[in-house]
């Protein structure tokens, strides 16, 4: 049975969930969440909102799906068994080192795999299943076949997102708030670079997109799978989820009502007809303009919303006549006195205002329909200019009400009331839950006052507060007896607490090795730093005559980008390895972040190629790799890029037990951070030079923008031509833009990431490898700084002498990106 999960940022977003059909809420504590600016909840609210979920027969998971550094471990792990003791039905993360910690301290804390953790293929579920993981929240680039064919492959539960918005970037492996902002996505809080304002440019700035295709360049429509329903339901995965921790209780409760009437009739009859009325509700309620995402595959420019980044609201209507203070429309959607509204004005953008008076055929009206030709008041738009509703209060007003009163549970209670004995309670509740209480009080005759059903049922139907209503009351009573008030009451209580204990057992009781936990935060306590004992480098190139400078260099580990951008050849790898082997060159493919489900076969023969010519290492960038690398018979050595998210000594610890030697440290790491990472079971690596990358995404601008990709089109390949262009923003900063041989978009930084005047404290900080990613330099400029940096590596002295020539070598200037700020 599919479960609907809905999203709650706050309390009232919470009831609004559970009280209009969500099986399921997910919801995120003060910390440690991936929506940091969300209301969110403390300790308290938690623990009642657990309670009440169980109560209400619905299930609860915890958002702990940020990167956690090391002085964070131990108040991480707290929290985690302190939702572990409140009957939590499982906590989403991101950040290896705490599953390498869970799964060792709480055994039987149920772990999903948050979209952060970029899964996107069975090989990334494989991984999470072995490591423990009960569910994996897949990638949202995935098409419905992409879905099906992972759902064949997997024997842990699958969780789509059926609505909501859209990363232009795959979750997990976006730095562009980070970096441009110092705002981490992977700490939770990410500032929507994506939703701001572009220009494509080429090299030499001209602009290559038109004011005309809009210039929000960046930013993706919405998902809506309403007119999907019937096919994501045989995809038969565990879990639909609705996107929207950061919007309204009411766009919870409107899209729970909607989309759970849809699962129950599908449940029900194996297929649902869409009303139009239904779609109407869920883009009133929140839409930058819907798609279905890449569930057909890349749509292209038909995945994004270039004219407005934010809501739009329903299409109203045309202004055809502005006088006096009013404008004149004939309605497209309903109109109430309340609604808000955006008129779309030729000069000036968007205005928009409440509705405060509607003329309805030269008459004040309060509502108007569909069809309808009125007047409302505004000074703002001409004739021409289009309006559109951006809050509906009916509908809005519905939304409150069915969430704004607690529901509560019938509960009947039954009495035995016979003198000589102990007064003996029971209840059942509507759900079916028993509960006796007998009381040391004996039954015996009136002395003052006498008892009957009335005074009995006036003490046990005090229910306020416990979630329940008062039903009915039977059973058998002695008369001319006494029943004092303050024995029905404690029975009474003692009932209601043990069905709402009952209630919130749904699953097996919580369980921890307190050694292993005491162990766990031991191991995040500071280490003192030892100076690499041996410092390298190590590039990542393009082409084969950057490697072989490299080799001149001195530099024995050349990475290979495997993919590679276009307008590069593909690489000889027999032949390469013959002019690098023989000098002690290392020849390293260097894996993507992404390998689409449909590619895994391709990429599988690649590895086992690369194992036939004995190739002596492999970099992967996503943990099914490290799956994928094993079913290829793998044989060297495995290294681990950036992309995988090393944050803490805990995540090289697992990734040891992975059977990596080499890890590469996740470039939002400042130098305490990583001075205090010494004692780790690998080489410690990381990237010193080059301009960092921000974003990897199955969207491309090029192909969208020149090259006509979209849903009916196909790309017509404009990066074989130019694959040198960039994104501008408003403040003038130009962010370089690329695209790889499988038509997927690289954004990198627009200053180079520059560490040459800091290479001693990282030697002193215990960095091994230090690499120079020279992708998207020219060959000339690639050697001067493959030379300063190997002067760097020749003593203090010369140390100094490199750090001096940073200004010559980079005069546009340069970032030192984390490195003394962190995140």
């Amino acid at each position: 049975m599919t479960e609907l999960l809905a999203p709650a940022g706050s309390m009232e977003a919470f009831h609004a969930a559970i009280f209009n059909g969500a099986d399921a809420v997910y919801m995120g504590g003060k910390d440690f969440g991936a929506r940091a600016f969300a209301e969110n909840f403390d300790d308290e609210a938690m623990e009642k909102a657990i309670r009440t979920a169980h109560f209400h027969g619905k299930k609860v998971y915890v958002t702990v799906n940020t990167l956690i550094a090391d002085d964070e471990m131990g108040q991480a792990l707290d929290y985690a068994a302190r939702l572990h003791q409140w009957g939590v039905d499982g906590i989403l993360i991101q950040d290896l080192g705490l599953l390498y910690h869970l799964r060792r301290a709480m055994p039987r804390l149920p772990l999903h795999a948050s979209t952060q953790m970029s899964l996107h293929n069975a090989a990334g579920v494989a991984f999470a299943a072995a490591r423990g993981m009960r569910r994996v929240v897949l990638a949202r680039e995935l098409s419905l076949d992409d879905i099906a064919a992972v759902q064949a492959a997997s024997d842990i539960e699958l969780e789509i997102f059926i609505h909501g918005a859209l990363c232009v970037c795959y979750s997990g492996q976006c730095l562009f708030s980070s970096m441009v902002g110092g705002r981490s996505g992977n700490r939770g809080k990410c500032a929507q670079p994506c939703r701001m304002a572009y220009t494509l440019v080429d090299e030499k700035g001209a602009a290559q997109s038109s004011e005309s295709q809009g210039k929000y360049l960046l930013s993706p429509k919405d998902l809506v799978g309403l007119p999907e329903i019937d096919a994501l339901y045989r995809l038969g995965v565990a879990s639909w989820k609705i996107e929207g921790r950061m919007k309204k209780p009411e766009y919870a409760a409107i899209t729970a009502a909607v989309y759970s009437r849809y699962l129950r009739r599908l449940e029900e009859q194996g297929t649902a007809a869409v009303d139009g009325e239904d779609m109407r509700r869920l883009l009133q309620v929140f839409n930058r303009d819907h798609c279905s995402g890449y569930w057909h595959g890349n749509p292209g420019a038909d995945l994004m919303s270039y004219r407005r980044p934010n809501n739009r609201g329903l299409f109203l209507g045309r202004i055809s006549r502005a006088q006096d203070g009013y404008i004149r429309l004939k309605l497209e959607q309903p109109l109430s006195l309340g609604d808000g509204v955006d008129v779309w004005v030729s000069v000036g953008g968007c205005q928009g205002f409440t509705v405060s008076k509607i003329i309805l055929g030269g008459q004040p009206a309060e509502h108007a329909q569909a069809g309808d030709v009125v007047d409302i008041p505004s000074r703002a738009g001409r004739p021409g200019d289009r309006v559109f509703k951006t809050f509906d209060a009916p509908l809005m007003a519905g939304a409150q009400a069915s969430y704004g009163r607690p529901r509560e549970k019938r509960l009947d209670f039954t009495i035995e009331a016979k003198k000589g004995w102990p007064l003996t309670v029971r209840a059942v509740d509507e759900d079916g839950f028993c509960a006796e209480a007998v009381s040391d009080y004996i039954v015996s005759a009136a002395q003052t006052s006498v008892s009957d059903w009335r005074s009995v049922q006036a003490q046990l139907q005090r229910l306020g507060g416990s979630g329940y209503a008062f039903g009915a009351l039977d059973g058998e009573m002695d008369g001319d007896i006494m029943l004092p008030a303050s024995v029905l009451n404690r029975c009474r209580r003692e009932v209601v607490a043990q069905l709402l204990e009952r209630h919130c057992q749904s699953g097996p009781p919580p369980a921890w090795d307190r050694q292993a936990l005491e162990q766990a935060k031991a191991a995040s306590a500071p280490a003192r730093p030892h100076p690499a004992a041996r410092p390298r480098l190590a590039v990542i190139v393009e082409d084969e005559e950057t490697a072989l400078a490299a080799l001149g260099q001195g530099i024995s580990d050349i990475y290979v980008d495997a993919v590679g951008f276009r307008g590069y050849r593909d690489w000889d790898y027999p032949a390469l390895q013959q002019k690098l082997q023989p000098k002690g060159g290392r020849l390293i493919p260097y894996l993507p972040q992404i390998i689409a489900q449909s590619d895994l076969t391709k990429w599988q023969s690649r590895i086992a190629f690369w194992q036939s010519l004995s190739l002596p290492a492999l970099v992967v960038n996503n943990p099914g790799q490290l799956v994928l690398a094993r079913e290829a018979g793998w044989q060297g050595e495995l290294y681990g890029g950036a992309a995988l998210n090393v944050f803490n000594a805990a995540a090289a610890a697992l990734l040891a037990e992975e059977g990596l030697r080499r890890l590469c440290l996740s470039p939002e790491l400042a130098l305490n951070q990583i001075q205090r990472l010494s004692d780790w079971p690998v080489e410690k690596e990381l990237t010193v030079q080059g301009p960092s990358q921000l974003m990897v995404s199955e969207y491309c601008p090029l192909g969208a923008l020149l090259g006509g990709r979209s849903r009916e089109r196909a790309c017509a390949g404009p990066c074989r031509k130019n694959n040198r262009l960039a994104l501008k923003d408003e403040k003038g900063y130009v962010f370089p833009l690329r695209c790889d041989k499988e038509c997927r978009a690289h954004i990198f930084n627009s200053r180079d990431l520059c560490l040459l005047p800091d290479m001693p404290k990282l030697i002193q900080a215990g960095v091994s490898v230090l690499t120079l990613d020279l992708r998207l330099y020219p060959v000339d400029k690639a050697k001067r700084i493959m030379g300063l940096y190997a002067l760097a590596l020749k003593g203090p002295g010369a140390a100094a002498e490199a750090a001096g020539k940073t200004g010559d070598l980079l005069p546009e200037g340069y970032t030192k990106g984390h490195l003394y700020r962190g995140v």
